[in-house]
C-alpha cells in the first residue's frame, strides 16, 4: 500500500488504520489488536462504497465492528466479552 494511516484506537487497544495503494485503485480498512491478529477489507476497484466499509472481529477482549462511512467518519462500537 502507498499509504497507511491510524485513524483511531479503540478501547480495546486495537488500532485502526486506513491504506490506499499506490495506483489509487483499491482502499482498505484494517483493526489490528496488539498480540492477538487483526482483520481487514479492501474494496474491489477504486470506487468507495456508497454504504462505507466496515470489518468484524471476534477476540479474547470481545467483539468488534468498525465503520467507515462515504462520509469519512470511522466508528467503532464494541461488544464486551461475556
Amino acid at each position: 500500500m502507498s499509504t497507511y494511516r491510524r485513524v483511531g484506537t479503540m478501547p480495546d487497544g486495537a488500532s485502526i488504520h486506513v491504506a490506499r495503494n499506490a495506483d489509487a485503485t483499491q482502499v482498505c480498512l484494517h483493526a489490528d489488536v496488539p498480540e492477538v491478529g487483526g482483520t481487514s477489507t479492501c474494496t474491489d476497484g477504486a470506487a468507495f462504497p456508497a454504504d462505507g466499509m466496515y470489518v468484524e472481529g471476534g477476540f479474547e477482549s470481545g467483539s468488534s465492528h468498525v465503520e467507515w462511512s462515504a462520509s469519512g467518519e470511522v466508528s467503532f462500537p464494541t461488544t464486551p466479552a461475556d
